[in-house]
């Protein structure tokens, strides 16, 4: 009997506080995990550095977040406590025995600096803040003091056997709990016991924050809060304090004036009104937290509360107005539409159609849990087997060592390691699920007397109740679900199938489902139309009490006749599909179909006319919904919109409405007068109404995948996600300022190596950059854009990107600034942030250089003096000089005339011809012939001019020149767009095939870049072809006018022949070529190949040089070795 009254009594406590859950819903979770797998995703303390960017401490040292990326910070031991000191900007780590503080280095990069020298020891290190100048350092063995003026250290150790068990600080003083003594007040040379504190010398300080200018809020591992004003301890009730001993006091934290946080080991933490002492919201995993132990909290600059537990990190913004209203039990199906009618809210799923009530009493909460119990229980009834546990109640021993172990768990987690295989988020979750559910089937089977009994027996027994006993736990999960939820969805009986949307009409609800039509009305509903597919419902414009619906088997019209409802079906022989009804006026409607639109007209009598369908030719098949936007028809298909031409009685591509709009686009009708398109990733509304003005519409950018959109009457929108998720967006005004700033994190120079922020000045030879840029935000992850423009360089901003990180790969020599701005997702941008740099310039760009130069130059023109010095005295000898002119011009006629002659001939021959008046014959058994022939020549002559022609062949053939006397080949004779030459004549060479080889390369290269120059001008080119023979030749000068050095022979043929049988690009080489070569090049057989009047010849593509004997990856350039090895300078 006297369980069953305390229950009812904390029963009752509960139900006051249900009222303030309202229909809001919970604030906007957004979780988080650490992106690099080799992270623990397990955190227990964190901090906020100025720039904005999130620490978390973690077992592999600190980890740094600014809502893209994570950057890790180690530290000699693992961190257990974090905190940002608003003086000194700075962040102090307390680790396991040892303490420090990240220090951010000119290149941007945090390092971690202990502040302790030598063994000192600290212990583990639970709690650090700040007072008067100094940094206190808080574990059960020291509390330590660091100067931030003096960097000095100082330290007060606990007594042996009294270990510290908690610590705050207000004002001005320092406190620390002692064990078996009490709060003492820390003094310069010891502690001071605190008048009252003795209250607490068995229990322990788990935490503190300032709870008002004067005051100080701690919880201790009682589960207890005590307000302290400076002198004097007082108790410190809260709504929530059953909730808060049944789940174990974690941890607390202060948002702002009006209210706090307190964290639970079991159920997630509470939102708590200063004012009221209520609670605000409760989260926990029943609400959308993925786990309801809470291992620390931290409040960031925007007042986004984040929660540290398991699976990461969790961040609830209580300042965004948005609120999630999916996490009420009840909802079954997926969900495909939703409506607000007179602050009722009804949910259209595949199952059916709920509404959203509160709930009232203890029983209906009960039926419900129960009710869900069954409905998991039936979808795992492969996996679980019912089951019926006897309970037992806990003894107060056996209750206090549970509550004790639960305390403790944090830190076990922290300082010892696991000795089981971490399993899967997916097992986890569904291990705490089935957990869930067996106990609230044991609360269902073990709570059977009515609950109304006891409460009306409640003022008669309690006066007799001595002491009363603990709670049983059966009775502490029952009431944790009725603390979390406050509201639940109520399926509406009567509808079946899927239902898909909804229209109000005066105090009905009419719902298309996909097995009728139907009509709700004070939560119980009945058919209109049965046996149908209802597709759409629109309500005519002309008179409020018809209806057009549009189903998979043509068109109806319903009317509502003195509260009675009246299906026609005057278009019976028209049986398309309709997905959409658009009303002109009282005689004219368009509907859209498949892949086709029908504008149907009336006579006065609702008969149709005329029925006329305007077909859409798209690549695959489309619903065609049509709507009115500004009176006019517009078609939306998922390429874009349409709309009719009244002049050619056509529907277009409307190019002027679809400006803007790119790609496929996504449609939502949810509502009459307003229609959502989505298009390049954002949401817009095309509406006609002023009360559609000025919606909150950037919040939608935070949602993935909306399926619908609906705006209430107060201006609130609905949205239903494809994750089967509904949230409401509050049309209230932003109460606070939002900071959003963006960063320059750090440069990186040539070869990775970081690069001070600060007065960056490059040499020439390291002008390549990296700039890695944040702008800290946590509302969604990766959800921030940059864009950039650099002074010197670049005009003009560059496009929105997501790219955290600039590249710029050349920089030339200048003074720039780098300009940079972040957006978040929600369209706010930061102001402009700018980085100055400097490359320098090269040496003969320097001053210095400019100076050197201009001392060469007079000196030069001192030379010059000197000089025109020395010519005055030669004039006294003018006669001998112009003797020696005239001698001297004549040496430079014979010059010019031996070098005709050694550009026709050999110099050998030339020699010879002058000496003897005429040049013999030679015999060679060892040379080697290169023909060049191009392909299609006769062809594209036609195209040229006769100009160009001639220009572009003598082009070529000049480059052919150069080419051929790098490698001692000589050249024989051009014949039209034939090019011959020959090595080892009339110079015996050992390496002339080898020689003639590298110039035919060179050459096959060259005119491989000089056709990629032509076809990007686009215009025409030539194709080279090169045959290479080597054998014996005879070479000499035949006649007596026009000498020509010519050479003949089989080997001349056979080359000639290897060119004509080649490959545009190719060297193609004879056998006897290869065998001379073949050492130093790679090449590819093509066997043998038939050529004119020569039979079959072997033959090969000479591919590249030889990777030992190139300097190239190509194997274009020979090598040094190569070089020397076949004396080649």
């Amino acid at each position: 009997m006297i369980k069953w009254i305390k229950f009812s009594l904390f029963t009752c406590s509960i139900f006051l506080s249900i009222s303030l859950f309202a229909q809001e819903g919970t604030p906007l979770i957004t979780n988080f995990t650490f992106g690099e797998t080799s992270i623990d995703n397990e955190s227990w303390a964190m901090a906020q550095d100025k720039e904005g960017h999130m620490m978390f401490a973690n077992r592999r040292g600190i980890v740094s977040f600014d809502g893209i990326k994570w950057n890790t910070i180690l530290t000699p031991n693992v961190p257990l406590s974090l905190f940002y000191d608003d003086n000194s900007n700075q962040i102090f780590v307390g680790c396991k025995n040892n303490i420090g503080v990240l220090i951010k280095g000119l290149d941007g990069v945090y390092k971690y600096a202990s502040l302790v020298l030598g063994n000192r020891s600290v212990g583990n290190v639970e709690q650090v803040t700040s007072l008067n100048g100094n940094i206190y350092f808080y574990s059960s063995e020291y509390v330590t003091s660091f100067s931030l003026e003096t960097k000095k250290i100082k330290q007060w150790s606990a007594n042996s056997g009294e270990p510290f068990t908690g610590f705050f600080t207000n004002k001005t003083e320092v406190y620390v709990n002692v064990a078996k003594l009490g709060v003492h007040i820390l003094k310069e040379n010891g502690k001071t016991p605190l008048k009252g504190g003795e209250e607490l010398f068995d229990d322990r300080i788990v935490f503190f924050f300032k709870y008002n200018k004067s005051q100080v809020l701690f919880g201790t591992s009682s589960n207890n809060l005590y307000l302290f004003t400076g002198s004097k301890l007082h108790h410190f009730k809260i709504e929530s304090d059953g909730y808060i001993n049944e789940n174990i006091l974690a941890g607390g934290i202060n948002i702002d004036k009006n209210s706090f946080v307190l964290s639970t080991v079991t159920g997630g933490c509470l939102v708590i009104d200063k004012a009221t002492k209520e609670t605000t919201y409760t989260i926990n995993y029943q609400t959308g937290l993925p786990d309801d132990e809470i291992y620390s909290m931290g409040l960031d600059q925007n007042y986004g509360l984040w929660l540290l537990h398991e699976y990461g990190m969790s961040r609830v913004d209580l300042k965004i107005p948005i609120r999630n209203v999916n996490h009420y039990p009840g909802l079954e199906g997926n969900l495909t539409s939703i409506i607000n009618i007179d602050s009722t809210v009804y949910i259209s799923t595949s199952e059916g159609v709920y509404y959203l009530s509160e709930v009232k009493n203890y029983g209906e909460i009960e039926v419900l849990v129960k009710r869900d119990a069954i409905v998991k229980e039936r979808k795992k009834a492969d996996e679980f087997k019912e089951t019926k546990k006897e309970f037992v109640p806990l003894q107060n021993e056996d209750l206090a060592l549970e509550n004790e172990k639960k305390k403790v768990k944090i830190w076990n987690k922290i300082f010892k390691k696991r000795k089981k295989k971490r399993k899967s988020k997916t097992e986890r979750k569904a291990e705490r699920k089935a957990e869930r559910k067996e106990e609230k089937e044991e609360a269902v089977e073990e709570v059977k007397p009515e609950i109304e009994e006891k409460v009306e027996k409640i003022e008669e027994v309690i006066k007799v109740i001595p002491q009363a006993k603990p709670i049983n736990e059966y009775e502490f999960k029952k009431m944790y679900a009725l603390q979390s939820i406050s509201h639940k969805y109520t399926k509406i009986l009567g509808i079946e199938g899927k239902a898909k949307q909804f229209l109000h009409y005066k105090d009905i609800l009419l719902v298309a489902a996909n097995t009728g039509l139907y009509q709700v009305s004070k939560f119980e509903a009945s058919k209109i139309i049965k046996n149908k597919y209802i597709n759409f419902i629109a309500q005519s414009k002309n008179d409020l009490n018809k209806f057009y619906i549009g189903t998979n088997s043509g068109l109806l019209i319903l009317k509502n006749i003195n509260d009675k409802w009246v299906v026609e079906d005057k278009i019976s022989d028209f049986k398309e599909n309709i997905y959409s009804v658009l009303e002109l006026d009282k005689n004219n409607l368009w509907v859209g179909s498949e892949n086709i639109a029908y504008n149907i007209l009336f006579d006065n009598s609702g008969y149709p006319v005329r029925i006329k369908p305007y077909p859409f030719k798209t690549d695959f098949t489309e619903r065609i919904l049509v709507r009115s936007v500004f009176n006019i028809p517009y078609f939306f298909l998922s390429t874009g919109l349409y709309s009719y031409n009244k002049k050619k009685d056509s529907i277009v591509f409307n190019s002027k409405v679809n400006k803007g709009f790119t790609g496929q686009s996504k449609y939502i009708f949810s509502q009459k007068n307003i229609t959502w398109v989505f298009n390049e990733h954002k949401w817009v509304s095309l509406h006609e109404q002023s009360k559609y003005a000025n919606l909150p519409e950037e919040f939608l950018e935070l949602f993935d995948n909306i399926s619908n959109i609906y705006v209430d009457n107060k201006r609130n929108m609905w949205i239903i996600d494809n994750n089967n998720s509904i949230y409401k967006i509050l049309n209230v005004k932003k109460d606070y300022k939002e900071i959003f700033d963006v960063y320059l994190d750090f440069v990186i120079g040539k070869g990775g190596f970081l690069l001070p922020k600060n007065n960056l000045e490059l040499d020439y030879d390291n002008n390549s950059l990296r700039f890695n840029i944040s702008a800290p935000y946590f509302v969604k992850s990766n959800a921030i854009n940059f864009k950039y423009y650099i002074d010197g360089l670049k005009n003009g901003w560059s496009d929105w990107r997501n790219d955290h990180y600039i590249d710029l790969p050349y920089l030339p020599n200048g003074d720039f600034v780098l300009h940079i701005k972040a957006r978040n997702i929600l369209g706010k941008e930061t102001a402009v942030k700018t980085f100055a740099f400097i490359i320098s310039a090269p040496f003969y760009k320097k001053w210095w250089f400019y100076i050197l130069c201009l001392i060469g130059v007079v000196v030069l023109f001192w030379g010059v003096i000197r000089l025109r010095e020395k010519q005055s005295k030669r004039e006294q000898k003018l006669l001998e000089e112009k003797i020696a002119t005239r001698t001297e011009q004549l040496e430079k006629e014979k010059q010019i005339s031996e070098e005709l002659l050694l550009n026709i001939l050999p110099k050998e021959t030339a020699e010879e011809l002058k000496k003897y008046g005429k040049a013999k014959a030679r015999n060679h058994k060892f040379a080697s012939v290169m023909f060049t022939d191009f392909k299609g020549f006769t062809f594209l002559a036609e195209t040229l001019s006769s100009v160009d022609l001639v220009r572009e062949i003598d082009f070529c053939f000049s480059k052919f020149d150069d080419i051929i006397e790098k490698y001692q080949v000589e050249k024989i004779k051009t014949i039209g767009d034939a090019y011959m030459c020959a090595a080892g004549v009339p110079t015996k060479n050992s390496f002339n095939p080898i020689l003639i080889t590298l110039a035919g390369l060179e050459i096959a290269q060259f005119m491989k870049k000089h056709i990629a120059d032509r076809k990007k001008k686009n215009q025409p080119y030539f194709e080279l072809r090169i045959g290479v023979h080597t054998g014996p030749l005879i070479a000499g000068v035949v006649g007596k006018k026009k000498f020509a050095y010519d050479v003949w022979g089989d080997t001349v043929n056979i080359a000639a022949r290897l060119e004509s049988s080649g490959e545009v690009g190719m060297v193609n080489v004879s056998e006897a070529t290869y065998q001379s070569i073949k050492e130093y090049f790679d090449c590819e057989f093509r066997g043998e190949v038939k050529a004119k009047n020569k039979g079959k010849i072997a033959m090969y593509f000479v591919k590249r040089i030889k990777k030992d004997y190139s300097t190239d990856k190509k194997g274009e350039i020979p090598s040094l070795v190569f070089r020397e090895q076949i004396n080649l300078q």
